[in-house]
C-alpha cells in the first residue's frame, strides 16, 4: 500500500513505488467510488527501456550551494544537501534556524533546472510538527530571498524521521526554497533532495561517425596525392 487518504484536502506524498498497476480502493464499507482525475507521475523502471529515450532523474541538490535565513547551533544550511538522511539533529546532519517569521532555507542549483520532484526528510528525534505548512517554491528570482517564486506544494505534515517526495511537474528554476510563511517558528530540514531529469551522455555513435568521416577524408586526400604523384611522374618522363 502506498498511502491512506484520510481527507481530500490533504496532499500526502510518498517515496517512489515500483509497479505496473495503480489501484484506488475503498475497503470495508459499502460505498460509491468517484474519481474526477487520477494522475500518475513516474519514470520507467525496466532495464529493457533505452536510457537515451528515458533519461533518469538525479539529485542535483548535491552539487548546489545552500543558505538559510539564520543559524541555530550547528544546523548549517549545507547539512540538508550532504546526502545523509539521518533524522537525529544531534548527529549534525540537519539544518536549524532561529525562531523567526517567514524563515527559509534555499539551495542554488547553479543553473536553471527543470525540477521533477523534491524529497524532504523531516527531523526524527523531536518536534516534527514544526515543518507543518511549509511551502516548496521554485524559480529564478532572489526577490524576498526567493520565497516569491512559484509554489510547488504546501507540506501538510511529514511524520517524525520520515521522507516524503513531492512532485513538481518539471517546474523550471535555479533556486529551490523551503519556507514556513506567516508564523514564528524554527525550520529544521534533515535532507532535501531535488530531482531533475538529465539526459545521459550521448552514446559513442556520434564519435564513431566522426572517426569514419575522418577516415574517408584521409583516404580521399591519400588518393589525390597518389594521382598527383603519378601525373607528376608521367609529365617528367
Amino acid at each position: 500500500m502506498c498511502c491512506h487518504l484520510p481527507h481530500p484536502s490533504r496532499k500526502d506524498q510518498h517515496l517512489p513505488i515500483e509497479g505496473r498497476y495503480v489501484v484506488v480502493v475503498i475497503y470495508v464499507r459499502k460505498e460509491y467510488l468517484t474519481l474526477c482525475e487520477l494522475e500518475v507521475y513516474g519514470t520507467p523502471a525496466g532495464n529493457h527501456l533505452s536510457l537515451s529515450s528515458h533519461p533518469s532523474p538525479i539529485n542535483v541538490a548535491l552539487k548546489g550551494v545552500a543558505s538559510q535565513s539564520s543559524l541555530n547551533g550547528y544546523g548549517n544550511a549545507h547539512n540538508a544537501i550532504d546526502g545523509n538522511r539521518d533524522s537525529d539533529y544531534y548527529k549534525r546532519s540537519c539544518t536549524h534556524t532561529e525562531q523567526e517569521t517567514n524563515h527559509w532555507w534555499r539551495v542554488d542549483l547553479l543553473d536553471v533546472t527543470r525540477v521533477t520532484a523534491v524529497t524532504i526528510t523531516n527531523r526524527g528525534d523531536v518536534v516534527p510538527e514544526r515543518l507543518d505548512g511549509a511551502e516548496i517554491r521554485i524559480g529564478n528570482s532572489l526577490e524576498n530571498n526567493g520565497i516569491n517564486n512559484p509554489r510547488c506544494v504546501v507540506i501538510s505534515h511529514i511524520p517524525a524521521g520520515k521522507t516524503y517526495t513531492f512532485q513538481c511537474n518539471a517546474m523550471e528554476g535555479r533556486y529551490v526554497v523551503v519556507v514556513i510563511p506567516g508564523r514564528s517558528e524554527w525550520l529544521t530540514l534533515c535532507e532535501v533532495e531535488v530531482f531533475a531529469t538529465v539526459k545521459p551522455p550521448e552514446s559513442s555513435t556520434e564519435g564513431t561517425s566522426f572517426l569514419v568521416h575522418l577516415f574517408i577524408l584521409s583516404e580521399k586526400v591519400r588518393r589525390i596525392m597518389t594521382l598527383m604523384n603519378i601525373f607528376s611522374y608521367r609529365t617528367s618522363v
